[in-house]
Order: structure tokens, then C-alpha cells, then sequence
């Protein structure tokens, strides 16, 4: 290994590239190490909402959802999700009826809600929601679908 003498000729210029080198080398490891605490930061907030850095808590944390979806499986997975990120699901219905009557009766504060049910598009629930009490507004609604032509039909 070739040793660094001041006093020969050129050394010092190899020196300094040596040292910047490393110092390089030493900043791309601590962004690599800040990278994966991050990650895993993300990861266990997945699994302990309690545990998430206030970037990855939703702002609207703690809302009162109804998640309204024909398919079950789809249905429970999209709770089960609310509730992981610290939402409180208040209930769950698979037609427009159902969820007109628990929107009355749970008077949540979200209504997720898929566009095409068995009795009904999800533009029908919109058009009538009944107001929450005691505020006397509307629960927000987020329309979920995965037909091009009913997203433009929900936004119209």
C-alpha cells in the first residue's frame, strides 16, 4: 500500500483527492443508512398507526367512516385499512339503500363509497345523504371505481 509523504512531489494533491473520496464514500453510506431508517420507520408505522412519524398519520385522522362496497372482500379490506391508519369504521353497507340508512343512523363523517352497487349508482347516495347532526353537514364522499367513464360521470 503506498503511504502518503508530504514532501514528495505531488502527495498532497493525492492526499486531498484520498480525502474527498472518503468523505463521499462517508456521506453516500449515512444517506443510505438514513434511507432504511426511513423505510422502516414507514413499515412499522403500517402495523402501529400509534407508531407513525406525523408525515405519514393522515390529516383527518380519527374520522368516522362508513365504507359502502357490493364486493365483501373489497369491502372489509378497505376497512380494515381505515382502521390500520387510525380511522374508526362505523359501519360497512353493500347497496345504495343500506347506506342511506346508515348514513342516517351512524351519521359518519366519511363515506367511502364504490360507484357501481346492485340497486344503484353511487351517485344516487350522494344526491341523497342526509345531513349529520348535531353540525347539520354532509359527510364528505370519496367515490371509488375502476371505470374510467364513471369517474368522469361522479366528477361531472
Amino acid at each position: 500500500m503506498a503511504r502518503f509523504e508530504p514532501s514528495a512531489a505531488g502527495s498532497t494533491a493525492r492526499l486531498d483527492e484520498w480525502r474527498l473520496r472518503r468523505a463521499t464514500i462517508v456521506a453516500a453510506r449515512e444517506a443510505l443508512l438514513q434511507r432504511r431508517d426511513a423505510q422502516r420507520t414507514v413499515s412499522s408505522a403500517q402495523h402501529d398507526p400509534g407508531t407513525a412519524p406525523a408525515v405519514m398519520r393522515p390529516a383527518a385522522a380519527g374520522r368516522r367512516v362508513l365504507v359502502v362496497d357490493d364486493l365483501d372482500p373489497l369491502r372489509r379490506l378497505i376497512a380494515r385499512q381505515l382502521t390500520r391508519v387510525g380511522h374508526v369504521v362505523v359501519g360497512e353497507a353493500a347497496t345504495v339503500a343500506e347506506a342511506l340508512a346508515r348514513t342516517a343512523t351512524l351519521a359518519p363523517d366519511v363515506v367511502v363509497l364504490d360507484f357501481h352497487l346492485p340497486d344503484g349508482l353511487g351517485t344516487d347516495v350522494v344526491a341523497r345523504l342526509t345531513p349529520r347532526a348535531p353540525d347539520g353537514r354532509r359527510p364528505a364522499v370519496v367515490v371509488c371505481t375502476g371505470d374510467p367513464a364513471a369517474a368522469r360521470a361522479a366528477l361531472a
